[in-house]
């Protein structure tokens, strides 16, 4: 903009001062702002202001706004740190500065002073833009104000989301999917160019969706109201500071006259680096629409843009590609209204019932050839299936017992070896197939073959488009069970929050499968630490089960289960066991003893007693389990193993070291060879062995053993996960039983720490103390000993349940020095 008033003002200096008033005004071109600018240079000219001198201002403004303000107070809110630098100036984050309630704001401090008066007619019409666009996609202002230099600020709403780009490719998004979005996108611009704003500056960047999956359209720093940039002093690009090259059409470029269709270009450039290569011709035709070189030649609005998009998902013929016949017709007819003749209508009607018929045929053929394919696909499965369960045929098998492992791994290589197969030319019916497999698989408990069918399965529906059906869905949610068997969080919960969307989409908000993906995302939070969340997740599903379902339905079972584990983490041991007895008498009537939900009820069940103290009465528990589990799932099941690992702890408990000992090392073998030597259940298995280990006194293996299980969970869950936690408190305590107490006395302080306020009274935080109050006595300072033991105690008096010999020998070790004293 100053490089525009320099022009003019040395333009007008040339001239006799008697013109020079009629030369700026022309120049103006009816900017009022502008026009007062020049005349307050001219009339200063010759005087101590010169433009040198402004120029001179407007550096020293620039220099201003290159300071980080970081800690400024302005207005009711304080900088709290940069977000980012663009357009006119230095967006910060910011909170309000009274502390009266939680507030977190963008606040955009304009690089330049209120010297310039062009340019502050300029920030005050941007903060009127956007006061006037009040649209729930679209960052809302919410103040504004100036510097103590004189600069100008905006306060906006502080918008937490992705650039709609990753978003999409971080949720493998499918085409429909990505449009519906961008379509909301649209919308959004559509309401900006009716209250006469153009963005000029859309990118990814700049489209951000939140937590919620809705879109926010950020910075319309650079945009400026329509009917200026008809004007001769059009925006061009060297004012545009804040203008994306990448992203910009070719008359932002070039520096001419900007228009909505401006954004219409540029919406097109984002659409096209969204689909990618996996659009369809349709939408290829779109964009090609968009992008045209020439406004003139592209869509003359983004109503009309996102009309086409609309089409194309509505499965109508789009407005981009070149008109067919019956196109022609049309349009003939509306070209020429007035002057058609008789005969060209009676053409255009025969036309148009000829039309109407063959789409009916059409359609009549396309039901039945969906009906035909679907036939097809059944039967290619029902054959599949049967060929492949044919080996437990007393003839196939020749006599020998077949397993189903057996069975299955037939298929398998059946699969891999035939690439003629007649599968290999129906790609979802191969995909249901290897779903299928890799589903009996996870069911033996055989996660590595699981995974590997399930993940084909993925690629042949991303490959092929078939995205949005239910196989899909099925394949989704079958393979993040595979992910959670694996403590792989960050798959699990990509996968599960993929399944939600595309059940919504499917079935609606309350389908029985819709609320399944949702406890399924709970307890994806849950494995990953998340417990508050997981918790409100699972008391909500509840209750919504009950509404939808009734009280009495199976699927509350789950919902029970897994309230009762949140529980049991949260060292609520009470409240756990309450939930586990539901679930297990629930599921016990309802689908029998041996049902594989009624067994994991019944582990639960047995863990809490274990987890608890109550050794007695977790050993029948247990074992009755494992009998079961053994019989109906295997030996090696993870399920049975889950058991064998606490009945292994519930003899640690009861003082029978060396039955758990065997049963330990028997667990973690088997462990390995099943689910790997870095699951986190394997690594589970071995932190209990070590302290085992460390009561009998064997700390070097004991040390060895459980450093590398904490070592590993810290990599895999995060230092904080509960399960983390527990590995750490059994290493510091064999650091203690070792002597190594400035060691033993550091991990027990970062255990407090880590379990924060929230989880203060956790009745394991009762055997961190007690070992804080045992590494003090051994550094001679009875004092602090006293005072960590006293936490302990109030910690017990919260939970009766809670017993601890750890306690009980910091007492009596602060006994013997009080006595000794």
């Amino acid at each position: 903009m100053w490089l525009r008033i320099e022009q003019i003002y040395y333009q007008a200096t040339e001239l006799p001062a008697a013109e020079r008033n009629s030369f700026i005004k022309q120049q103006s071109s009816g900017d009022t702002e502008l026009y007062r600018a020049l005349q307050q240079l001219l009339a200063s000219d010759g005087q101590t202001i010169q433009l040198q001198d402004m120029l001179s201002a407007e550096a020293t403004s620039l220099l201003r706004s290159q300071q980080d303000l970081t800690g400024m107070t302005l207005g009711q809110y304080k900088l709290v740190h940069q977000l980012g630098r663009g357009g006119m100036g230095t967006v910060y984050l910011a909170e309000r500065a009274d502390k009266q309630f939680e507030k977190q704001v963008a606040v955009k401090v304009i690089g330049t002073t209120l010297f310039n008066p062009v340019l502050l007619h300029a920030f005050k019409t941007e903060r009127q833009i956007l006061a006037d666009l009040e649209h729930a996609a679209i960052s809302r202002l919410l103040d504004g104000g100036t510097t103590r230099d004189g600069m100008p600020y905006l306060v906006m709403e502080y918008v937490k989301g992705e650039p709609i780009d990753k978003y999409c490719a971080a949720r493998l998004l499918s085409l429909t999917a990505r449009l519906q979005l961008f379509v909301k996108v649209m919308a959004a611009v559509a309401f900006a160019h009716q209250k006469m704003v153009v963005h000029c500056d859309l990118k990814p960047s700049n489209i951000l969706i939140d937590q919620h999956g809705e879109p926010k359209l950020l910075d319309f720093g650079i945009a400026r109201l329509l009917n200026r940039a008809t004007s001769t002093d059009a925006t061009t690009a060297t004012e545009q500071l804040g203008l994306t090259l990448n992203f910009a059409s070719p008359e932002q470029k070039q520096g001419k006259a900007l228009s909505a269709l401006s954004d219409v270009y540029a919406l097109g450039l984002v659409l096209q680096l969204l689909v990618a290569k996996s659009a369809s011709s349709d939408v290829h035709w779109i964009i090609r629409r968009a992008l045209q070189q020439e406004p003139a030649n592209r869509y003359q609005s983004v109503t009309a843009f996102a009309d086409d998009i609309k089409r194309f998902l509505g499965k109508h013929p789009i407005q981009a590609r070149p008109g067919s016949w019956w196109y022609r017709c049309q349009t003939f007819v509306r070209r020429n209204t007035a002057s058609s003749t008789l005969a060209a209508v009676i053409l255009c009607g025969i036309t148009a019932f000829s039309a109407a018929f063959w789409q009916q045929a059409q359609q009549v053929k396309q039901e039945r050839d969906i009906a035909r394919l679907q036939r097809d696909k059944a039967l290619a499965i029902t054959e599949f299936v049967t060929n492949m369960l044919g080996r437990a045929d007393p003839v196939e098998a020749q006599g020998a017992e077949p397993k189903v492992r057996d069975v299955l791994d037939e298929a398998s290589n059946q699969l891999a070896e035939q690439s003629d197969h007649a599968l290999s030319q129906q790609p979802e019916v191969a995909a249901a197939v290897h779903r299928i497999i890799g589903r009996t698989y996870h069911s033996l408990g055989l996660l590595t073959a699981a995974r590997q069918h399930l993940e084909q399965a993925r690629q042949l529906a991303l490959q092929y488009n078939f995205t949005e059906t239910e196989v899909y869905w099925q394949i989704l949610t079958n393979l993040s069970y595979i992910y959670q068997d694996q403590f792989k969080n960050d798959q699990v919960l990509e996968l599960r929050y993929q399944a939600l969307k595309l059940a919504e989409q499917l079935y609606g908000n309350d389908h029985k499968l819709t609320l399944g993906s949702i406890g399924n995302l709970a307890a994806a939070y849950m494995e990953a630490g998340e417990l508050e969340k997981s918790e409100q997740m699972w008391l909500r599903l509840y209750q919504d089960r009950i509404r939808v379902l009734g009280e009495d339905h199976r699927d509350n079972i789950n919902s029970l289960a897994n309230l009762g584990v949140i529980n049991h983490w949260l060292g609520r041991y009470q409240q756990a066991e309450h939930y586990y007895k539901r679930c297990f008498d629930m599921a016990e009537r309802q689908l029998g003893r041996r049902h594989p939900t009624t067994l994991t009820c019944m582990s639960t069940l047995g863990s809490i007693y274990e987890s608890s103290g109550q050794y007695q009465k977790a050993e029948p528990v247990i074992t009755g389990h494992i009998e079961l589990a053994t019989e109906v799932l295997g030996e090696l099941h993870p399920a049975t193993l889950r058991s064998k690992h606490n009945l292994a702890d519930s003899y640690r408990g009861l003082g029978r070291y060396a039955e758990a000992d065997v049963l330990f090392r028997q667990v973690l073998a088997q462990r390995a060879e099943v689910l790997g030597s870095d699951n986190i259940e394997t690594l589970q298995s071995q932190m209990k062995l070590a302290r085992l280990l460390r009561l009998q006194q064997q700390f070097s293996e004991a040390e060895q053993l459980v450093l590398d299980a904490y070592n590993k969970q810290q990599k895999q869950l995060g230092e904080g996960h509960p399960s983390t936690l527990i590995t750490a408190q059994v290493l510091a305590d064999t650091y203690l039983a070792q002597q190594k107490t400035d060691a033993a006395l550091q991990l027990y302080q970062q255990i407090v720490m880590l379990h924060g306020e929230k989880n203060a009274d956790h009745p394991d935080i009762v055997d961190t103390w007690a070992g804080i109050a045992r590494a003090y006595l051994l550094q001679g300072n009875p004092q602090q000993a006293s005072a960590a033991l006293e936490r302990a105690d109030r910690i017990i008096a919260l939970h009766p349940q809670k017993k601890s010999s750890n306690v009980q020998q910091a007492r009596l070790a602060l006994q013997q020095q009080d006595t000794a004293n």
